[in-house]
């Protein structure tokens, strides 16, 4: 089925496991719980499509567009999404751990409670992106562009979000302690009461932040730019601060390094 014009098909609960869809119009076709495990939907076009509950687990859609297609509740673990197009794509419930979404395109997809544990999401264009719920616990979205991405009540331990674009976001009373946060940006956002003990803070762009009560005990925030900072009553205890740059921060209430609580 090779490069076939299928769209519109409807090719519902059908065993395709391993079938041959590279460079296939499926546009607006329906493949309500199909197998297609292990199937080869590279640089295929799927937009608009349904795939709500199939089974793609280990199948290859690298450079597909999948622009407003229904996933809700699909199996994509180890599949390989990189450099494909999810734009608008609803995701909602999907199994995505360990799958390769590395440079794919994700603007205002709709990942409400998806399981992306394990999962690579480096260089990935997320903005906008409905994350509420998520588990990301243990994936990489090194580099990646989270703007605008709405990440309330999402598992964030051991994400790795060196590089990563936050700024702007609210992430109260996230936990991202240990985390690798290298470099990543986080101007204006709001990191008030998170945890961020032992993260990796080195050369972080934290101007403006919010992170007034945030634990920041352990943390490495050498060469951290936290020019108009609240740390209002954080605690920095044994944090490393060389060549960190606190210009007009708010450090009013803070336990400094040293243990040294500042008074207001």
């Amino acid at each position: 089925m090779e490069g076939a014009n299928l769209s519109e098909a409807t090719v519902e609960e059908a065993l395709l496991g391993g079938a041959n869809f590279n460079k296939t119009n499926l546009q607006r076709s329906s493949l309500f719980l199909s197998d297609l495990r292990q199937a080869n939907l590279n640089e295929g076009d799927l937009n608009q499509s349904s795939l709500r509950s199939t089974d793609l687990r280990g199948a290859t859609l690298e450079k597909s567009n999948l622009t407003r297609v229904d996933l809700t509740g699909s199996y994509l673990q180890t599949a390989n999404l990189s450099s494909a197009t999810l734009k608008g794509a609803n995701l909602s419930r999907a199994q995505l751990n360990q799958a390769n979404l590395t440079q794919s395109q994700l603007q205002g997809a709709n990942l409400f409670t998806a399981d992306l544990r394990e999962a690579n999401l480096t260089q990935v264009e997320l903005s906008g992106t409905n994350l509420m719920g998520a588990d990301l616990s243990s994936a990489a979205a090194v580099q990646s562009n989270l703007q605008g991405t709405n990440l309330e009540g999402a598992n964030l331990r051991a994400l790795k979000l060196e590089g990563a674009n936050l700024s702007g976001l609210n992430l109260r009373g996230a936990d991202l302690s240990g985390n690798n946060l290298r470099a990543a940006n986080f101007r204006n956002s709001n990191l008030s009461e998170a945890s961020l003990k032992n993260a990796n803070l080195g050369s972080a762009n934290l101007m403006s932040a919010n992170l007034s009560k945030a634990d920041l005990s352990g943390a490495d925030l050498s060469g951290a730019v936290l020019i108009y900072a609240n740390l209002s009553n954080a605690n920095l205890l044994n944090a490393k601060l060389n060549g960190a740059s606190l210009t007009k921060a708010n450090v009013c209430g803070a336990t400094m390094p040293d243990g040294r609580k500042i008074k207001c």
